[in-house]
């Protein structure tokens, strides 16, 4: 993905000096259970997942426009099947930054990008039936639920659990779009 920006934020990719920043939320089991990532121990640690993100073009690091901080990432990982264009959306956030609208806002800038610079078919996300957070970020997203995976994952507690999936068409983003219909 290219770099995005929006008002309050700028989404790049990610730098080995982001180390501190991306450690200070990869070792929080507050973010990393609900997002369903493995949590990292130590800054070494951070550096290894780090030089494995740098040769990722999926990824970006979302960093505030006011003071320079890495409070996140979001990735739009490659699916396609049967010829249909899909990418599936996850993010990360900083649980010091939660409830502010960064994820919205960098997810809306995403997503335009997907459909109106890359001509995906569909895009999708997915959240663990505990994480209300990223089901509230679905629908102000305008995505639709479409089912449950049961017993999809097992997540760092060790307890299998459940995985629930939502999308965005083409036609109902641009639909959106001509309606005048805004997501943020």
């Amino acid at each position: 993905m290219k770099n995005l920006e929006t008002d309050r934020l700028i989404l790049r990719r990610v730098r080995l000096e982001d180390v501190n920043d991306l450690y200070e939320y990869s070792s929080d089991d507050r973010v990393q259970i609900p997002a369903g990532s493995k949590k990292v121990y130590n800054i070494f640690e951070m550096m290894k997942r780090i030089e494995k993100l740098i040769k990722r073009d999926d990824i970006l690091v979302i960093e505030l426009k006011s003071n320079r901080k890495v409070i996140g990432a979001i990735g739009a990982y490659n699916l396609t099947y049967n010829d249909i264009i899909e990418r599936h959306i996850g993010f990360e956030l900083n649980y010091d930054y939660w409830n502010n609208g960064y994820i919205t806002e960098a997810c809306n800038v995403v997503i335009k990008y997907l459909f109106e610079e890359l001509n995906m078919d569909r895009v999708a996300m997915s959240h663990y039936p505990f994480n209300k957070t990223s089901e509230r970020v679905a629908q102000k997203l305008g995505f639709t639920k479409e089912g449950i995976l049961r017993k999809e994952d097992k997540i760092a507690t060790g307890e299998i659990v459940d995985r629930i999936i939502y999308s965005i068409i083409k036609d109902e983003y641009f639909e959106r779009l001509q309606g005048g219909k805004s997501n943020e």
